[in-house]
């Protein structure tokens, strides 16, 4: 594969914003993990990493040009081999730092300097770039800070009332969401109800990750939500997080 150092620091340099000191710095990518069988089919045999499904407008990753279904495989020379490993990594960067991102893009790999751009205060109002079909197929991702992506809270009798749902009406309603994430891209939005997991009543919180460990020890690649939304229930498929897997 071929090595290609694109040199967009000096010209995008000026094009970006005025950073405050510390600030966190904002990539902008929604993304889930390659598969082997993925890998082959883009011309990346044996590659680990992650498939860029979507991408912020105005962020890092889109001013240095990182598009869909780009397989990004390391940050910095460091290996990235899953969703958990991008996130751990970059939490921590701030605004004005570059990085240098390995990509794989139609069987040819590239680095590219991205320098990081302050996170939006408000991500709600971010314009996203993505292929809903191809993420829907693939599934949102629960694992490492994916559930920081998703806050969830007990509805209330107000809530489904509002949604038309009978009083006692177990379910969570989505209280917080990162669209950038792959939960909050497949179509999950704050004020939706979520009532079942896998087909069955959604009780209690703690009934999220035994279904999660139940379908990780199945063998499941996903479990599914069954989320009340404008006077239907629709189910949404879950990426099990590789985390699991690995137990």
């Amino acid at each position: 594969m071929h090595r290609i150092l694109f040199s967009l620091f000096v010209c995008l340099a000026a094009s970006l914003p005025a950073m405050a000191e510390d600030e966190p710095g904002w990539m902008g990518l929604a993304f889930y993990n390659i598969t082997p069988e993925l890998a082959t089919a883009m011309q990346a045999e044996g590659e680990t990493g992650v498939v860029v499904v979507g991408v912020a407008e105005g962020s890092s990753a889109a001013i240095a040009g990182l598009k869909r279904n780009d397989i990004l495989t390391a940050i910095d020379n460091q290996d990235m081999p899953d969703g958990e490993s991008v996130i751990a990594y970059t939490q921590d960067l701030r605004a004005g730092r570059t990085a240098l991102v390995t990509i794989i893009r139609e069987g040819s790999e590239t680095t590219i300097p991205l320098m990081l751009v302050p996170k939006p205060e408000d991500l709600s109002s971010v314009k996203l770039d993505y292929d809903l079909e191809e993420l829907q197929s693939a599934g949102g991702s629960f694992g490492s800070g994916e559930y920081r992506a998703l806050e969830l809270a007990p509805a209330t009798p107000e809530q489904l009332s509002a949604l038309g749902l009978p009083p006692g009406t177990l379910g969570f309603a989505i209280k917080k969401i990162d669209i950038l994430s792959l939960a909050g891209l497949t179509g999950l939005k704050v004020g939706m109800v979520i009532v079942e997991i896998e087909q069955q009543p959604f009780r209690t919180f703690d009934l999220l990750e035994f279904y999660i460990r139940e379908a990780a020890l199945s063998g499941k690649d996903y479990i599914t939500f069954g989320v009340y939304h404008e006077g239907e229930v629709r189910n949404v498929p879950v990426r099990v997080p590789t985390e699991y897997k690995a137990d």
